[in-house]
């Protein structure tokens, strides 16, 4: 809508301020950092048919040569149905 009304005039009718407006343009719009961490992660899991934990998921990262935290893991990811 941002093409037809002026940003200000939308952000006062919707009563959001505009830095977060500017906020969630950049972060929806900008790449996923962690893209290629999801994809391992999900190969893993479909590897081992959904019976590995967050544990032992990072120990297989980690081998693999990714250095992340724990909770990067366990945070929750676009599903993708086991075939």
């Amino acid at each position: 809508m941002r093409s037809v009304y002026p940003v200000p005039g939308l952000l006062r009718v919707l009563g959001m301020a505009r830095s977060v407006y500017y906020y969630w343009r950049t972060r929806l719009t900008g790449e996923d950092k962690y893209a290629k961490v999801k994809t391992a992660i999900h190969t893993l899991f479909h590897e081992h048919e959904g019976r590995c934990g967050y544990r032992r998921i990072h120990a297989l990262l980690e081998r693999q040569g990714f250095r992340h935290d724990p909770k990067t893991v366990r945070r929750p990811h676009e599903t993708i149905p086991l075939l």
